[in-house]
């Protein structure tokens, strides 16, 4: 399944448009049918194993967009899978809510590890008029092996925040958010050698 999931990742690689490459790390933008909001890529090299980065990933916690929850709950939970409901506080414009389903796919004897998330309300609670519902959200983490034992690592992303918001002010939030979770992964992986799956 993970590979299957994985070509299909790889093979639809057209329409890119690069937007940002810094220390190795370049974001890309495409459009995403259905929605004025474009579709992010993120790659780069790191030098962790893809286990390691795939357990980061699963296990981490905290950071910047954790702590902009107002509520976080879990619905249901496997070793591979898990359901959330979550309340997200925005400053100046409306709350926002979503449930969010969430997948580790592992093949550990090709070393390919991912995690996937979309959104899936109809796991959750009904709408609150006090929040916003994000129905539009979805991302792939692709850990592949490198040579010499590090990863590349892509990312995936797209989400709709939907409501009365300013396009270009969200796009430009969704590309420093794309960065941003990469650079809090790098550092969780570097601050927890022994995380597992």
């Amino acid at each position: 399944m993970l590979i299957l999931t994985l070509c299909a990742v790889l093979a639809a690689d057209g329409g890119w448009t690069e937007i940002e490459n810094k220390k190795g790390v370049v974001i890309e933008r495409r459009p995403y049918a259905g929605s004025p909001y474009p579709e992010l890529r993120l790659q780069t090299k790191s030098r962790f194993s893809p286990e390691h980065l795939a357990a980061a990933v699963w296990t981490k916690k905290d950071g910047k967009y954790e702590r902009m929850k107002k509520l976080s709950k879990t619905l249901f939970e496997s070793p591979t899978e898990r359901v959330r409901y979550e309340q997200i506080a925005t400053p100046v414009i409306s709350d926002r809510d979503y449930t969010v389903r969430i997948r580790l796919l592992v093949d550990r004897a090709n070393k390919l590890f991912q995690m996937t998330y979309a959104s899936d309300n109809t796991m959750g609670p009904p709408p609150d008029p006090k929040f916003v519902r994000i129905v539009k959200m979805s991302g792939v983490w692709t850990f592949e092996p490198a040579d010499d034992g590090g990863t590349f690592v892509t990312y995936l992303a797209h989400s709709d925040p939907a409501g009365s918001l300013p396009a270009f002010l969200a796009k430009g939030a969704q590309i420093d958010a794309a960065r941003d979770v990469w650079q809090e992964l790098d550092a969780y992986a570097a601050a927890h050698p022994d995380v597992k799956l």
